[in-house]
């Protein structure tokens, strides 16, 4: 799969989420809190990770381990392991995309 098609969920997710997440934790004045601003980050990042990091990184590391396209990895780890197969390593890599986009999120609001 080539490279930007695997990023576009991504960013979308990361970007769009965020400003969800920034509208439902706005004070009562409509400002954010830095506080409120890396929650907002946090939770944008964990939900990149749950609905696109985790399984498309996982189908991915699976085609290079089987030497296969895209569409084969995935087939082959569903058939293997259900759905939940798409999912492994999900707790890290909740923490790790929650806590990278909670800065880089805060980093492209500031400037």
């Amino acid at each position: 799969m080539p490279t930007l098609l695997g990023s576009m969920p991504k960013a979308g997710i990361r970007f769009g989420g965020n400003a969800s997440f920034r509208d439902r934790v706005r004070n009562k004045d409509g400002t954010l809190s830095v506080g409120s601003t890396l929650l907002a980050g946090t939770l944008a990042g964990i939900t990149e990770a749950i609905i696109a990091v985790t399984p498309i990184e996982t189908v991915k590391t699976k085609c290079i381990e089987m030497n296969k396209p895209f569409l084969s990895g995935l087939r082959h780890i569903i058939a293997t392991h259900g759905i939940s197969g798409l999912y492994k390593g999900l707790t890290p890599t909740m923490i790790k995309q929650g806590y990278v986009c909670n800065k880089l999120l805060r980093a492209h609001q500031c400037y």
